[in-house]
């Protein structure tokens, strides 16, 4: 990646799916010029908790109201588009392509990057996997 002068930057709030990504990225030897990995669920607002399941079912997100039993829940960090921009250095002119995968949180993750998109030319590439509920 770092000759073709990519840099990706995962976002990941689950704290053991985290933890995978972090020895992949390991056992790959990549650097972090490479890949910049971020341990927060983006979202509208920043520093705020969101609390998530931490399993490996379809859907890590819990819901307001839902409980679960059989799940350990996680408390996790937010952090909005703006100050992840300004905190991880990316230069939004760089961003070539987004691809989103949060299980039932688009809206919050869409709306915290909506300036963003309303100042993208046609270039910008967004791959966005939809949960129907």
């Amino acid at each position: 990646m770092a000759k073709s002068g990519i840099r990706t930057i995962a976002i990941e709030p689950n704290p053991t799916s985290f933890n995978i990504l972090n020895e992949n990225v390991a056992l790959n030897r990549l650097s972090e010029k490479e890949i910049t990995l971020v341990n927060r669920a983006l979202d509208v607002t920043n520093d705020t908790t969101v609390q998530l399941m931490d399993d490996f079912s379809t859907s890590h997100l819990l819901r307001v109201g839902e409980k679960s039993d059989q799940v350990s829940i996680v408390n996790v960090k937010t952090i909005s588009f703006d100050v992840l921009i300004k905190t991880y250095n990316i230069s939004v002119q760089d961003i070539r392509c987004i691809k989103i995968d949060v299980e039932g949180f688009e809206f919050n993750v869409l709306k915290s990057m909506e300036g963003f998109f309303l100042r993208q030319d046609q270039s910008l590439k967004v791959i966005c996997e939809i949960l129907p509920n």
